[in-house]
Parts: C-alpha cells; sequence; structure tokens
C-alpha cells in the first residue's frame, strides 16, 4: 500500500470539490487555511477517506 499526504494553500481562487451523495460540491476557500488531505492513512479506523478533486479555473 502506498500513502501519500498532500497539503493544499488555500487562495482566494479555489477550485476544491468534494463528493457528496453523488454530486461534487464547491468547498469555499479559508484565506490563509490549510487543507491536508492524508488519503486513507487512517484506513484502519471508522473514518473514510472523501472523494475529492482540483478544478483548475481558465
Amino acid at each position: 500500500m502506498t500513502s501519500l499526504i498532500t497539503i493544499l494553500f488555500q487562495d482566494q481562487i479555489g477550485g476544491l470539490q468534494v463528493l457528496h451523495q453523488g454530486e461534487w460540491i464547491d468547498i469555499i476557500p479559508m484565506h490563509g487555511g490549510l487543507v491536508v488531505n492524508i488519503g486513507d492513512l487512517l484506513q484502519a479506523s471508522p473514518f473514510v477517506a472523501i472523494p475529492n478533486l482540483i478544478v483548475l479555473f481558465q
């Protein structure tokens, strides 16, 4: 099993989305916030990774 930790520094542009009930939902950026994606590192715990993606705005 390969695990990876991703740290995303948020800006005013945003682009992070999560899958909720079959629909991709935009996450509103928090100024100066960090999003830490631990993937499946806690696979043995009751926590489940939420599918997510980054949308690039042109």
